[in-house]
């Protein structure tokens, strides 16, 4: 397999990985989840952190490192749909490339 192969495998791959979360996170199920579970969630620990009820460091810690990784849940979709988007690109590239060799 050569080099503009490889390319072209790899472009796809992230072009369907992204259509395939972009799916995902348009279904209601999903908007709901994250309305009404995640955003909720995020917000109270937030507000839990800031006013001060969280009682040891260590309890603390714990609790920020739940916000980040319940924050990664919402925000890596979207980066999964830049890089289908940045593959589409590429893709094209590519093909004008080729086109033009």
């Amino acid at each position: 397999m050569n080099e503009i192969d490889k390319l072209k495998t790899r472009y796809a791959k992230a072009i369907e990985d992204g259509k395939k979360i972009e799916m995902f996170t348009s279904t209601s199920e999903w908007n709901w989840y994250v309305d009404h579970v995640i955003e909720p969630t995020i917000k109270d620990y937030t507000s839990r952190i800031l006013t001060g009820k969280i009682l040891s460091d260590k309890e603390d810690w714990i609790m920020r490192g739940m916000i980040m990784g319940i924050k990664m849940i919402t925000e890596t979709p979207s980066q999964f749909i830049n890089t289908a988007n940045e593959a589409k690109k590429k893709a094209k590239s590519l093909q004008e490339y080729i086109a033009n060799e």
